[in-house]
Formats: C-alpha cells, sequence, structure tokens
C-alpha cells in the first residue's frame, strides 16, 4: 500500500509544475488489506479509486496504470503484475 501511495505521488508531484495544462484521471483499483483499513495512519486514506492530475504532454493514462501495476495493484483493465504482487505483504493479497 505504501508502494502505491509513494507512486501515486510521485507521478502526481512531478506534474504539478505544470498545473495549466492538466488532465485528470480516475483509476479504479483494488484494495485487499484489513490491516490498512484498521490502521490510523493506512485506513483514513483508503479508496477504491485513484484521482491523477497529469500532464498529458509528459505522460499518457496508461503508463499511469501500468505504473500502478507494477507495484502490484490491478488498475483498471490492467491487471498487476504476478511478481510485484507477491512482493506485497500478505495482508494486502487476495483473500483466498
Amino acid at each position: 500500500m505504501k508502494k502505491m501511495i509513494f507512486t501515486v505521488f510521485v507521478l502526481s508531484a512531478s506534474m504539478l509544475s505544470v498545473m495549466a495544462q492538466t488532465e485528470t484521471v480516475v483509476i479504479k483499483t483494488n484494495l485487499f488489506c484489513d490491516h490498512c483499513l484498521r490502521c490510523e495512519s493506512c485506513g483514513p486514506r483508503i479508496e477504491m479509486t485513484v484521482t491523477v492530475r497529469f500532464n498529458p504532454e509528459k505522460i499518457q493514462p496508461d503508463a499511469i496504470r501500468q505504473a500502478l501495476a507494477s507495484q502490484g495493484f490491478d488498475a483498471d483493465e490492467i491487471k498487476a503484475i504476478p511478481q510485484a504482487y507477491n512482493n506485497l505483504d500478505a495482508c494486502c493479497k487476495k483473500k483466498e
């Protein structure tokens, strides 16, 4: 979860310099972390969608989705990269 938040933060922060030319994309993601939902630092920030403002001259929505997938989380129709998913903490994986 912290990796996903960090990735979204880095992508968002790098694009703040060109706010006049930004677009917004809302990406549906998944979260299975029981611990994070109860955690005081994570719980209040957990959403099932991620809203990202970006400069379309520098990055496209699919690249943002790929960045989320590379951290182990589904992003719209792009599935999480299996190796990244396997590296997530056990509490962040789907309950089988």
